[in-house]
């Protein structure tokens, strides 16, 4: 009878997920990816597989959960695109003015995961830049590989966004990869972590300007947003994964919203995130090369 029941989940979500694979790939890719990859899934399955996904440089997923989903959201339904939005114009228009400045738009990519999202961003804004920051060492390595072929337009920095430079550990290393939180305090609960400012990535690299920031940070958005938020205005859109169904009642989105609500933004909420476009006129434009002159 389990068998069965068993047998008949897999049917299902084959049938549920099939259309949305035609669409990103067409119907042969489609129907070859829905089977290699929504098979042998295993709740923390570790071994690696190599995919062949039209539009994208190799992806090495492991046999877990975890992976399969974040490339289902990542790369199926394209849960980052933002070219259905109306504000999408305003934030091309953003992306040309930097590029017509001379400098490179950047994208920080905060709780990068296996590094998906970026090859998503990549493939949508290939002139852009991509910070991949991300905690977790296995994810760290698979991030490496699915990156690789992009060269510099991605830099991976090992550890966790906060708002101050202080000593942070992972609460919970046997949390699972898509569900690691990082805490700050004096006694140790886990491996410490590097910590990055948004302040302090900004300074990186000065032939970049802020474009895109994206947070899929496990309710650390508590603490990022408590203080020195002066950067929130140089971004043109801030994408956050709101978590407050993870951690009922500890207001983790709060401090957010708080810090937002002196900023002029549209709000679109799509799926698990929010999408917040900064409105054009108040966001400052690079001045194009010939105006530089």
């Amino acid at each position: 009878m389990y068998a069965l029941g068993n047998a008949f989940d897999v049917v299902t979500r084959y049938v549920f997920r099939l259309p949305n694979y035609v669409s990103a790939f067409g119907v042969r890719h489609g129907l070859r990816l829905l089977l290699e990859i929504e098979t042998r899934m295993r709740h923390n399955g570790r071994r690696k597989s190599v995919f062949h996904v039209p539009g994208y440089p190799p992806i090495t997923l492991r046999d877990s959960v975890s992976d399969r989903s974040t490339f289902w959201q990542c790369i199926v339904t394209r849960q980052y695109r933002i070219d259905t939005m109306e504000q999408n114009h305003d934030v091309l228009r953003r992306y040309r003015a930097i590029l017509n400045s001379g400098k490179r738009p950047l994208i920080i990519d905060a709780g990068a995961n296996i590094g998906l999202s970026a090859l998503f961003f990549g493939k949508i804004l290939p002139d852009a830049k991509v910070y991949c920051i991300e905690p977790e060492q296995e994810n760290l390595s698979i991030l490496r590989e699915n990156t690789a072929r992009l060269g510099s337009a991605v830099e991976v920095f090992p550890g966790a966004v906060w708002d101050t430079d202080e000593p942070l550990n992972i609460l919970d290393p046997e949390a699972g990869s898509s569900a690691m939180q990082v805490v700050a305090g004096a006694e140790p609960v886990g491996p410490s972590v590097p910590v990055h400012t948004i302040a302090q990535l900004l300074l990186h690299d000065p032939k970049t300007e802020p474009f895109i920031i994206k947070l899929d940070i496990e309710g650390a958005q508590e603490f990022l947003f408590r203080s020195n938020t002066g950067w929130i205005d140089r971004f043109s859109l801030i994408i956050l994964e709101l978590d407050d169904w993870q951690f009922p009642w500890r207001g983790t989105s709060r401090a957010f919203f708080r810090a937002l609500s002196d900023f002029d933004f549209d709000y679109v909420i799509r799926g698990e995130s929010i999408f917040c476009f900064r409105h054009a006129s108040a966001a400052p434009m690079a001045p194009s090369r010939a105006e530089g002159r």
